[in-house]
């Protein structure tokens, strides 16, 4: 089964604080294992209460396997800050754009930045409002009412959905790549998160 998550729902994913701390563990972890390197002997003993405990120097699966988890989150996040179309990563909603005091002129550069036919959509626009103000003029000769209202062409909503919608699909290739970056990502985070918790049960029950 192929997944093909759109900008929108990697936008979800790639904002969120999990993924972006994930860059810091990326340089930690490989500085953990060079310090290691120093370390002559495989097991450290620590003395706690009159109790030896034995702390290993060599890099754990566990710890590999969440460096690569960390790995591929951050590249996942790094195709996502890269190549996320502007008009996504900065306006999830209409709304966001209204409060911005933003106005139609300012969808220009977001236009530019996915290559949006701007004129082809300005065209269907002011043909269907020309449809409109034609359809009222003829049939005010019969006496009716046309209730539709004419289209304010100078209403950034008119272009801002039709411009979001297009931008959500943008760049297949690295839509795809992200999400699969994403997927292993998680995917080993997961192993890791049952790894510990297994240890954790082990641990327990052995006590008991």
């Amino acid at each position: 089964m192929k997944v093909d998550l759109k900008w929108c729902d990697l936008k979800k994913i790639g904002d969120t604080k999990f993924v972006n701390s994930m860059y810091m563990w990326t340089f930690a972890v490989p500085l953990l294992v060079k310090a290691f390197e120093y370390v002559e002997d495989e097991k450290l003993i620590f003395q706690i209460f009159q109790q030896q405990l034995p702390i290993s120097t060599s890099l754990p699966f566990s710890w590999s396997m969440f460096y690569f988890s960390a790995l591929f989150l951050a590249l996942g996040n790094l195709i996502y800050l890269l190549k996320c179309p502007k008009i996504i990563k900065e306006h999830p909603t209409y709304q966001s754009y209204v409060n911005e005091g933003k106005k139609l002129k300012q969808l220009g550069p977001y236009c530019d930045d996915i290559s949006f036919n701007w004129g082809k959509l300005a065209e269907e626009i002011e043909h269907k409002n020309e449809k409109i103000k034609l359809a009222k003029r003829s049939i005010k000769t019969i006496g009716s009412v046309v209730n539709e209202p004419e289209i304010d062409v100078e209403d950034p909503i008119h272009y801002f959905w039709p411009m979001h919608e297009f931008g959500d699909v943008k760049f297949p290739f690295y839509r795809r790549t992200c999400t699969t970056f994403f997927i292993v990502g998680f995917t080993l985070f997961g192993i890791v998160a049952l790894q510990n918790l297994w240890a954790v049960v082990s641990f327990l029950i052995a006590k008991t």
